[in-house]
């Protein structure tokens, strides 16, 4: 069991920047001071001179010595003669206030055990001098603290000081074990109870992409390694620290977002200020940009950005592909499945070392089979089913949150296109693009979704936007199936695996037994409406709108020195002749297999002979993608259906509708990947999709596979 006291130092090099020095425990009474009659004793505090008047013994050491009634007025004590310091007992700075002087109780071990704090036998501090009500972390006692501290809620003292640097105390160590499956709910009670800090809970998860992903690498893996972490935020444990001091300034009345102190992982087209936002590629390395809305809704919300992660290269829209690749990054690995060799699965490393091939009769999983691992999303499915990050961000055009969430047993949302701004995510189309959360909870998934809506003028698709008042947290309920109709799609008996058809097959009766009405659709179905999909239906959207949308971004960008600076399409496609050592290593991208030798860019060049929107194509594309929304919605609600649901064979047909989709864990596949039930709804229709997806997660009678990294063996 790893116990976090300290990350190791090769690991924080590249985190640690200079922070001031460590906040230190309130002193006993630095400056002791009598009334001038002798009758009463106070203690001034740091940075506090004796004035030793009948109303008051405190002045700011950096004020002139109030004896000039403006002086003192100024500086908030009434004005009075010039008397001579005395010397007393230590009590409270200021005027007299109602609570009593004592001796200060005892700190935490390690800690100095002079913190001043007045005991408060209840009601709150009416003393200007001692202002803040504090309360230690079991309820026990409560303390008022002087001005210029904060209240720091642990059992054993209350106040430290504002201006004395670093945050003080707290847990020195915590068992990293116990970030398993660790929810935002979960760290939020041990930030309350004190046994856990935002520092402790990012050093941990640091410790744990250290121990198993790989970092920076895709050479020389080991069984564990899943390799979707693509760079760490070099402020991290710095930003942790912040969140810290701001929780401790509140306690223990706080009133601070879920989010805050939570460390949030973000794929890597989601640009975030001090890192690199280059969706997997080397052509966008080195570029300058605007961060994302969504990061600073999260950053705003209390959240601290961790690390960027993998992702199949441009959102699996360059070329030819596999899920899970990019030219920076690598391949990313599903800790579920890892290998299979004559249809046997087993523990192995695929790649030992360049430059190594397949042996005969031996497949890599990830290339037949991308379900897999899934993408485009890829490194935000990992991260969150391996635990190497509490919550993730990923997007989706087209199945790209949907889909690596049910490969890796996590929650993901697609939101409604336009619940979420894309200002400031590397586009594919505007038509479709979405970020959205990829957690292990539906509750967590909900949290974040919450701290990244929001109408945003920098992406007309948000004016439209339908947020409840008060979020959506609110419809997190145990009782959301209730009452719910719901349409359920029958998965092909012929092409599904047994293992996946008889866990889908059992799904209406859990429904029924929450109170839903199931209507199980003969097979096969189609939506009305939804029948022109694809090549002369809706396929010549992402083409135009991706030439569109990546010149207007590339245009916005600036560039650091030494690195090629790139306007347009067309020039993303030079670069990759000019660099194909660096993008596509020379074809031996991934180690010379043949699977990846059509890594090149066929999509892009198809997309540069677009010619805008207004190109007749287009606009005849856009126009059925309407139909099909226009379907969907006819049917969904003219059968009274709050949802319909599939395991994925619907996410084409709502991304190109707009429409809002979750997924929940709950299935799997017969080589024992995950596999997900999605609940599909019409435009807007988050609200309802949340209460069935969460009362399903409560309901369901098997919990979330945690991985073995190993296939279910021992590695």
């Amino acid at each position: 069991m790893a116990v976090i006291k300290a990350v190791p130092l090769l690991l924080l090099l590249a985190l640690t920047s200079s922070v001031s020095a460590g906040r230190v425990l309130l002193q006993s009474c630095p400056s002791t001071c009598y009334t001038a009659s002798g009758s009463t004793g106070y203690c001034c505090p740091s940075g506090f001179n004796c004035f030793s008047s009948d109303t008051f013994t405190c002045y700011p050491a950096s004020a002139s010595y109030p004896s000039d009634p403006s002086t003192a007025v100024s500086n908030g004590f009434t004005a009075g003669s010039t008397p001579a310091p005395t010397t007393g007992s230590p009590g409270p700075a200021g005027s007299p206030p109602t609570e009593s002087p004592v001796a200060p109780g005892p700190a935490p071990a390690g800690t100095d055990s002079n913190a001043i704090g007045i005991p408060l036998s209840g009601g709150s501090c009416t003393s200007s001098a001692y202002p803040s009500t504090c309360t230690t972390a079991d309820g026990s006692a409560q303390y008022c603290c002087p001005t210029g501290t904060g209240c720091f809620s642990s059992s054993t003292f209350t106040c430290y000081s504002l201006s004395a640097g670093t945050y003080p105390s707290g847990p020195t160590s915590f068992d990293c074990s116990k970030i398993i499956e660790l929810t935002i709910d979960d760290a939020q009670a041990l930030f309350k109870t004190g046994e856990l800090t935002s520092r402790l809970l990012v050093s941990c998860y640091l410790q744990r992409i250290a121990d198993y992903d790989n970092i920076g690498t895709f050479k020389g893996l080991t069984a564990y390694a899943t390799n979707a972490v693509l760079e760490l935020n070099p402020t991290a444990l710095a930003d942790a620290d912040a969140k810290d001091i701001e929780r401790a300034a509140c306690a223990p009345n706080c009133n601070l977002n879920k989010l805050h102190g939570i460390p949030v992982a973000l794929k890597d087209n989601v640009c975030a200020d001090g890192m690199e936002c280059t969706a997997g590629s080397w052509n966008l390395f080195g570029s300058v940009h605007e961060e994302a809305y969504l990061t600073t809704g999260i950053k705003n919300a209390g959240g601290i950005i961790l690390c960027k992660l993998g992702l199949s290269e441009w959102a699996n829209y360059r070329g030819s592909s596999v899920s899970g690749w990019s030219g920076r990054g690598g391949q990313v690995y599903n800790p579920y499945v890892r290998y299979s060799i004559s249809g046997q699965l087993i523990v192995r490393n695929p790649y030992p070392e360049i430059p190594s091939v397949f042996p005969d009769n031996t497949t890599f999983v990830n290339y037949t089979n991308p379900t897999i691992v899934s993408g485009s999303s890829s490194g935000s499915g990992v991260a969150a089913a391996a635990n190497l990050a509490m919550v993730t961000i990923g997007s989706e055009t087209s199945g790209s949150i949907l889909g690596p969430s049910g490969a890796n047993g996590i929650v993901g949302i697609k939101p409604t296109v336009g619940l979420v701004s894309r200002a400031g995510v590397i586009p594919l189309s505007e038509s479709q693009d979405t970020a959205g959360p990829m957690c292990r909870t539906v509750a967590d998934a909900v949290y974040l979704l919450d701290a990244t809506t929001g109408v945003d003028p920098k992406d007309s698709y948000t004016a439209g936007q339908v947020v409840p008042a008060g979020g959506f947290a609110q419809f997190l309920k145990t009782t959301g199936l209730q009452g719910k109709k719901i349409a359920f799609l029958p998965l092909n008996p012929n092409t599904t695996n047994s293992a996946t058809l008889e866990g889908y097959n059992a799904i209406p009766d859990i429904l029924r037994a929450q109170g839903a009405t199931v209507d199980e659709l003969p097979f096969p179905f189609t939506i009305p409406g939804t029948a022109n999909l694809g090549t002369g239906g809706t396929g010549g959207i992402l083409s135009t709108d991706f030439k569109v949308n990546i010149n207007q971004f590339l245009s916005e960008l600036s560039w650091k020195p030494g690195f090629t600076v790139q306007k347009t399409l067309a020039d993303m496609i030079q670069f990759n002749k000019d660099n194909y050592l660096l993008e596509f290593q020379g074809g031996t991208c991934c180690r010379g297999e043949p699977a990846y030798g059509n890594f090149f860019q066929q999509t892009w060049e198809s997309s540069q002979n677009t010619t805008g929107f207004s190109n007749p194509n287009y606009i005849s594309a856009k126009q059925n993608a309407s139909a099909v929304a226009a379907g969907i919605t006819s049917f969904l609600d003219g059968n009274g259906y709050d949802a319909i649901t599939s395991t994925g064979g619907l996410t084409g047909t709502f991304a190109t509708a707009q429409f809002p989709s979750i997924s929940v864990p709950g299935l799997k596949s017969s080589l024992g990947s995950p596999v997900g039930f999605v609940f599909h709804g019409v435009r807007y229709s988050e609200a309802k999709l949340i209460e069935m997806a969460y009362a399903y997660e409560q309901a369901k009678p098997f919990p979330r596979p945690i991985p073995t990294y190993c296939n279910g063996a021992s590695c």
